[in-house]
């Protein structure tokens, strides 16, 4: 459906300019800055920019309801504008507003502020449920695109259809002051392409900007990942095509480089590498003075919570799983707290007595939960009916992780629920909105959280980074969508969303005394030697190949199970190397297999050794041995598949070290 309204009326001060229409648009210039904002101005091609915006928080069916946009003009004229009404989550709009604007006679100068007055009929045959309006501005060659935002296509707000009580808002956001503060991130992955990485930028590098995480009273984060020296591959995962995370121990230093205190432990990727390394992964957090609730030898362990201070409180902190059950702990073998999403009754039985056993030695009481699919913005119900559970048994905050992408804040009974807080740090190369982040500042009192404000972030190629510009915005635009579906308001002040709490009611204190301090100790260092199964004497015969140049190694061997495939799976590469000349740089293995187009490609990039023992390590002549995986495509088309053998620098992984080695790959059938 388009609507078209008649030729816009144009309001310099208070003065007509003329047009035609029982709806006018009407634009007024404003004096510097006297708008609607706090969050950063997103500016259009051309210079445009949008100030800031407001919406009616509710409305009904067939309303026309009044939008207002606030607008620094550059020198290119806007000829039209067009508002698109969004269902929550819907693959299209549901109506698009279009408003022609007639220039009037000299325009205003650039730089000129002004106020956009939209009249928005709304469809009569809306459903109940959250809409979000899209406005797009056109020049005259056409639509004005702005960076981080499809289509030039920006988010004025959301608008509640069916709902006669508006999200709470109050005129100012009041500051924090001098009440402890946690800060939460959500997923950060430690494994994989983030060896390589912080091996050769430093392991302060990859959350060294985050400053706030740094300075906080506590700061908590989920490990995605598992971070150990040894450990059994290829663990069942009840998956085809699983991902396995894994850190060598020095990784650790990213942590205490971000000023980490507590990380979640709970989580598909926990048990990548099996109980072992789990519990290898306990160990060395524990002599770092991290806390690690979440995973333990037993399941009471697991499920047990860590105490940490902050400021003059004590705050409990339990980690749960919810997405990965063969990692689960048992009564007497090691894991991790898992409980399944589909059964309420387990996780009142198991964290019900324990979160009141923890309000007995803490202020507060939180939850970590990993639950829910990946790439998904919006929660579940049953995710959601687990979270007003958790808040019912008496947690004072839900921090939850799992999709890889922000979701909205819920507000119940007057206790945040942080459904998901994104990545934190990802060795991902994508982008769009699981490249956009937020750490999240909770202030807190001896009654509860009284306080809750979030600040966007880039989460990039192994390094994370405060937003900026129309990247920021995009984000504090989301999380206000995102959370006014839950009936949450959101606010911006400052570059930050703020969601404005009630102040929690009084209680008695802990009856127990609290948790003491705990000082940090430092990060392990790398390894004094190569780790079980890295080396060996010789190469298996049904393995071995003439010997292949590459640079400084020669690939001795080569193996590949299982050879044929008749579903899409994971392809083990079995490798044999030996060091012929001197090496100076931490090499990569390039393990690429495809058909005749790079779409149909699996890949494996690596260090040798799964992560575990760069080649800068390697002495000359002795024969090292590499197992890895090779992710496929999706879908993996039927073939013949070539296999592809090199090396590589990390910074250059498009640049050939010696001639790589083709050879016979799988057969999908």
């Amino acid at each position: 459906m388009v609507t078209l309204f008649p030729t816009a009326v144009f309001l310099l001060g208070a003065t007509s300019c003329g047009g035609p229409g029982d709806n006018p648009v009407t634009l007024v210039s404003i004096s510097a800055d006297s708008h609607e904002g706090g969050a950063p101005a997103v500016e259009f091609d051309g210079g445009t920019q949008l100030l800031g915006s407001q919406l009616p928080a509710v409305a009904d069916p067939g309303s026309v309801v009044n939008g207002t946009a606030w607008l620094e003009l550059a020198s290119l004229p806007l000829v039209s504008a067009e508002l698109s009404i969004w269902g929550a989550g819907a693959g299209g709009p549901v109506d698009v507003l279009k408003y022609d604007l007639a220039d009037p006679a000299g325009g205003f100068p650039s730089g000129t502020q002004v106020r956009l007055d939209l009249p928005i009929k709304l469809p009569s045959d809306l459903s109940p449920g959250a809409y979000w309006l899209l406005l797009s501005l056109r020049g005259p060659v056409g639509v004005l695109e702005a960076s981080h935002f499809r289509k030039g296509r920006v988010s004025l707000g959301t608008v509640l259809v069916g709902r006669s009580t508006p999200p709470r808002r109050v005129e100012s956001v009041p500051d924090f002051g001098d009440a402890p503060v946690l800060v939460a991130g959500g997923d950060v992955n430690l494994g994989r392409r983030q060896n390589g990485i912080s091996g050769s930028q430093g392991v302060e590098v990859a959350l060294g900007g985050l400053d706030e995480l740094q300075s906080a009273d506590l700061a908590f984060v989920n490990l995605e990942a598992v971070v150990a020296s040894g450990g059994q591959q290829g663990i069942d995962k009840g998956e085809k095509a699983p991902f396995y995370y894994r850190g060598r121990p020095e990784m650790l230093g990213v942590l205490s480089a971000g000023g980490v205190d507590v990380v979640g432990v709970a989580n598909n990727h926990s048990g990548d590498y099996g109980r072992d390394a789990l519990m290898e992964q306990q160990a060395l957090l524990t002599a770092m003075g991290v806390g690690a609730p979440g995973a333990g030898a037993t399941r009471d362990s697991a499920c047990s919570p860590v105490f940490r201070r902050a400021g003059d409180l004590t705050v409990a902190v339990f980690g749960v799983d919810a997405t990965q059950w063969g990692f689960g702990a048992g009564e007497d073998s090691p894991g991790t707290c898992h409980l399944a999403l589909t059964s309420p009754e387990a996780w009142e039985r198991e964290l019900g007595p324990r979160i009141a056993a923890a309000r007995e030695q803490a202020h507060l009481v939180l939850v970590a939960p990993h639950w829910g699919p990946n790439k998904k913005s919006r929660p579940r119900m049953e995710t959601r009916r687990i979270a007003r559970l958790l808040i019912d048994m008496g947690t004072d905050a839900v921090l939850g992780t799992s999709a890889h992408m922000v979701q909205g804040v819920e507000i119940y009974r007057g206790r945040p629920i942080l459904y998901d807080m994104g990545n934190l740090l990802f060795d991902s190369h994508e982008t769009g909105e699981i490249s956009r982040s937020f750490l999240f500042t909770l202030a807190l009192s001896a009654d509860g959280v009284v306080g809750l404000r979030a600040r966007p972030m880039d989460v990039g190629y192994g390094v994370t980074s405060w937003a900026s510009g129309n990247s920021a915005a995009k984000s504090l635009f989301r999380l206000r969508d995102l959370s006014s579906e839950l009936g949450t308001n959101v606010q911006f002040q400052g570059n930050r969303a703020w969601v404005v709490l009630s102040p929690p009611p009084e209680r008695p204190g802990p009856s127990k005394p609290g948790a003491e301090p705990v000082a940090p100790g430092p990060a392990p260092g790398p390894l004094a030697s190569a780790p079980m199964g890295c080396q060996t004497q010789e190469v298996p015969s049904d393995a071995r190949i003439s010997p292949q140049r590459l640079g400084p190694l020669e690939l001795l061997g080569v193996r590949l199970a299982p050879s044929k495939l008749v579903e899409r799976q994971n392809v083990w590469v079995e490798t044999w190397w030996r060091r012929v000349d001197p090496v100076t740089s931490d090499l990569w293995i390039l393990q690429r297999m495809y058909r005749s187009e790079v779409r149909d490609m699996w890949w494996g990039d690596h260090e040798p050794c799964d992560w575990a023992w760069p080649t800068s390590r390697w002495d000359e002549g002795v024969i090292y041995t590499d197992r890895y995986w090779l992710h496929p495509p999706r879908p993996a088309p039927k073939g013949s598949y070539t296999l592809r053998i090199g090396l590589r620098e990390e910074a250059a992984l498009d640049r050939p070290i010696g001639q790589d080695v083709v050879l016979a790959g799988v057969v999908m059938e």
